[in-house]
């Protein structure tokens, strides 16, 4: 691709000629003016911009909608390991109902800034600034790839002023509160396990379904978190890698009362285990209908739920806020940042400071008084 004649009209203002082809009629080439401001770079990257658009509307795949392109995207990401088959089975459903209808049909070249946003404004009349985040961030992905694979010349989302969401502060259950819940379920062995696990380690609900008594060394007093199971509609609970891959996977040291216990579910499952023929080691802690399944993991879910409807005197729990219960008690008890992201398994330290500590007012308390101590009084003269 040639360079065009730039020329700069004033400092800062640059100005060439495109080429719109010929005109029917008379033969003659139809020339267009651009003009544009920055650096002679930035009028250069503009016209190849629009060079790079002219080709992709003559191109023979310039007729392929956002539908196809997803179908594809989504096909490709799943089978490189990219996307888990829930996080796309949500992103599907999400799609199909609000993005599909409103611009899907829409040839790619076509999906221009403004046409993204008159769909955002349409569905903020339903929807809040954070659904439309997520939808926007697939939208993004879906032509940041099509971009890759010479669809679209640029991802146009990257021009799209996108719903400001409003950020809550996370919110956790106090000690004496998940206290209260295990001594509430005394009487549920599963209940009291899945809690006292999940408040312990921050696991999520599909790491407690994976767990079996080959993940327990009674020896050295550990367990080891490494898979996750899922279960989508339809279908029965299959054993995965974990969500965050090898950040997932972490060994933990185990209290004596809770390898107490996990002793005597070793006890119970070996029972299981000399009457199916399963091997022990490949029993999961929580078993499924089947010995050697798992429980499908809004089997969790619904236990906390049902037994806090039995117990209304109980705090409003649910399976996630142990998980904050976790990164909140170990940020009150001054472990470093860095500790907390590694006990919960995540990626990034900034997801553990963003959404799994919850700000305590005892602390903020604790804090102040003690900066206050070092600074000390006034020294007053007679």
């Amino acid at each position: 691709m040639a360079n065009p004649k730039m020329n700069e009209i004033r400092r800062g203002v640059w100005s060439f000629r495109v080429s719109l082809g010929t005109d029917p009629v008379t033969g003659r080439r139809i020339q267009q003016r651009v003009t544009t401001v920055g650096t002679r770079a930035d009028a250069l990257r503009r016209y190849r911009e629009i060079e790079a658009d002219k080709l992709a509307r003559n191109h023979p795949s310039s007729a392929i909608t956002l539908a196809t392109v997803r179908n594809y995207w989504d096909e490709t990401t799943q089978r490189q390991g990219r996307r888990r088959e829930t996080t796309a089975r949500m992103e599907e459903s999400a799609y199909r109902r609000y993005l599909d209808p409103l611009i899907g049909q829409i040839p790619l070249h076509r999906l221009t800034p403004e046409v993204i946003t008159r769909a955002y404004d349409e569905l903020s009349r339903t929807l809040s600034p954070a659904s439309i985040r997520r939808l926007h961030q697939q939208l993004s992905s879906i032509l940041q790839w099509a971009t890759k694979r010479g669809y679209v010349s640029r991802a146009e989302t990257e021009r799209v002023d996108v719903p400001r969401a409003r950020r809550s502060l996370p919110e956790a259950p106090t000690l004496d509160e998940v206290m209260l819940l295990l001594s509430s379920a005394q009487h549920d062995d599963d209940l009291w396990l899945m809690v006292r696990l999940a408040s312990n380690f921050g696991l999520r609900r599909g790491e407690l379904a994976a767990l079996q008594i080959g993940d327990v060394d009674f020896q050295d007093q550990t367990i080891r978190v490494s898979k996750s199971v899922v279960a989508l509609s339809g279908q029965r609970p299959k054993v995965v890698p974990p969500k965050t891959g090898e950040s997932g996977c972490a060994v933990y040291q185990v209290d004596e009362e809770l390898l107490g216990e996990l002793t005597v579910r070793r006890t119970e499952l070996r029972t299981i285990a000399l009457a199916t023929g399963v091997p022990l080691e490949a029993m999961f802690l929580f078993t499924g209908k089947q010995p050697g399944e798992p429980r499908r993991p809004d089997y969790f879910t619904r236990k906390i739920t049902i037994h806090k409807a039995k117990n209304p005197q109980l705090a409003p729990i649910i399976l996630k806020a142990l998980r904050n219960f976790t990164g909140s008690e170990l940020a009150e008890d001054e472990v470093d940042l860095m500790t907390s992201k590694t006990v919960l398994r995540h990626t990034d330290h900034n997801t553990t400071a963003r959404h799994y500590i919850a700000p305590r007012e005892r602390n903020v308390r604790r804090a102040t008084v003690r900066l206050g101590k070092k600074l000390g009084g006034r020294t007053r003269t007679a």
